[in-house]
């Protein structure tokens, strides 16, 4: 029977349950910046056939809320229109169009995320939920005193009100991704207190993205494809054999491709930091301009407690985002907005590496997928030595209350999205390598993240089911699961 349930666990969807006290809400937001260049990001020879842009930004905010017996089911992983959003992950995995909506189709009714669509913003904490200020820094208190636990009629004997302001982070997500590729980071995030905004890009680096205003949707900007039809057209010499000048995955060409790209995504973070300055600061007007006055979270964004977050190209985005050296491309401001930036398995390539400097306290958490690919690796400590100017020659990278890497053992590039989750089975098929639980490895990266914001943010962001964890305060302990360099 084990040899039946091992299998079906390969099969049958998981979705991840959020750990915070909050219960968290959704919705959607579009808007359209004033002299936005959207045309930017396809300024590249491998670009330049395309003739469909954008003309707003898109993004989906998970906020901290409180559902009541009025609120309605949970909400749908895959976004609308969902034919649009299956056959984009299908185009990207080389995957008929047919298949991808038949996948998507037969398991979509499992597909279903634990938020609520416009529920009210938290005030306070749950019933349920101790004072964060009575419990350990490791677990809850294993034996809560009497203004901990609820009065006999059910009613928390001291209520525990909560900050008016809630901390924000921007989540960039990597390439074929979208706004709810990430959820399970995006909802713990936001079930301990903070407002999450995971952009959309409209860099063509989406799996697809449906632009409301054209009915139509921009689909992803495959430099590989360029590539082969690009080659096949090239001569072959006398053997046959392929001509000096193809274009190669990793050459110049693709260089400026995803350089265009990296400094749009950008572009766009900076440009939701412009929107959320004119959104509280207009969060009085009548009638309510967004969702966000409609629900009252435009005036408890607290926007001096700002964070970066992102996965894979993501990843880059969020640490060009915090460059120094960069900066002057994205805001006449000295330096960056943000107090704190996470980074999960950022890619190397598309950064420049001349003289990075970065100041905001940031944290990598890497795959050991990305920790076995030795070029990469060479590249990241490289990167990571200047822009924090680590010295000397030690392996070690981590410096507490600056910089923190984070390797988690055996486990795939691709396992901190929800994809390896909601398709367990991808995980036998793509990583037989790295036999890791990607639950287990989401469960990591949420820890780490969380402890991490904790030590940076203002805000005391409360403890969830398995309390506050120290993980960081102890880099030096062994672990089977991950390891500091």
């Amino acid at each position: 029977m084990n040899w039946f349930n091992n299998t079906m666990s390969y099969l049958y969807p998981r979705v991840y349950n959020s750990s915070g006290p909050y219960d968290v809400g959704v919705f959607d937001y579009e808007w359209s910046p004033k002299d936005f260049d959207y045309k930017a990001a396809f300024d590249s020879k491998a670009s330049k056939s395309k003739s469909l842009f954008a003309d707003s930004l898109y993004l989906r905010c998970y906020y901290p809320g409180v559902k009541d017996d009025s609120t309605s089911n949970h909400v749908d992983w895959l976004p609308e229109p969902k034919n649009i959003y299956a056959e984009g992950y299908g185009s990207f995995a080389k995957v008929p169009t047919w298949a991808s909506r038949a996948l998507f189709g037969f398991f979509g009714p499992s597909f279903r995320m634990p938020a609520y669509f416009g529920i009210s913003p938290a005030t306070s904490l749950p019933d349920s939920i101790p004072n964060p200020n009575l419990l350990s820094q490791n677990t809850l208190a294993s034996s809560p005193s009497s203004d901990q636990v609820a009065n006999t009629n059910g009613a928390p004997a001291n209520p525990v009100s909560i900050s008016s302001e809630f901390p924000v982070a921007i989540f960039s997500h990597g390439l074929a991704g979208n706004r709810t590729t990430y959820s399970s980071i995006c909802r713990e995030l936001a079930s301990h207190g903070i407002v999450v905004l995971a952009l959309e890009h409209r860099d063509g680096s989406a799996s697809a993205t449906y632009l409301n205003s054209k009915k139509t949707s921009l689909p992803y900007d495959d430099f590989n494809a360029y590539m082969a039809n690009a080659n096949k057209a090239l001569p072959k010499n006398i053997d046959g054999d392929a001509d000096d000048n193809n274009i190669k995955e990793f050459g110049p060409e693709r260089l400026e491709f995803q350089r265009k790209k990296l400094e749009s995504r950008v572009s766009e973070i900076y440009e939701t930091v412009s929107e959320l300055h004119r959104i509280k600061a207009d969060s009085s007007s009548s009638p309510p301009s967004s969702d966000f006055s409609k629900l009252g979270l435009a005036s408890r964004l607290n926007l001096d407690q700002l964070v970066v977050v992102g996965h894979s190209f993501g990843g880059s985005s969020a640490l060009e985002a915090v460059n120094l050296s960069s900066i002057h491309k994205y805001t006449q401001e000295k330096n960056p907005p943000f107090v704190a930036a996470v980074t999960i398995d950022p890619w190397m390539f598309p950064l420049e590496r001349e003289n990075p400097k970065i100041v905001v306290p940031t944290i990598v958490i890497r795959s050991e997928n990305f920790l076995k690919w030795d070029i990469h690796y060479k590249e990241e400590v490289g990167f990571l030595k200047k822009s924090f100017n680590i010295q000397g020659s030690d392996h070690m990278l981590t410096t507490p209350g600056k910089f923190y890497s984070v390797n988690i053992h055996k486990s795939g590039h691709q396992y901190f999205s929800d994809l390896y989750l909601l398709f367990p089975w991808m995980s036998k098929v793509k990583y037989q390598n790295y036999t890791a639980d990607p639950k287990l490895v989401i469960d990591l990266t949420n820890q780490l993240s969380i402890e991490f914001l904790r030590k940076f943010l203002s805000a005391d962001l409360p403890a969830g089911n398995s309390g506050k964890t120290s993980i960081l305060d102890n880099i030096k302990i062994e672990r089977p699961d991950l390891s500091f360099d």
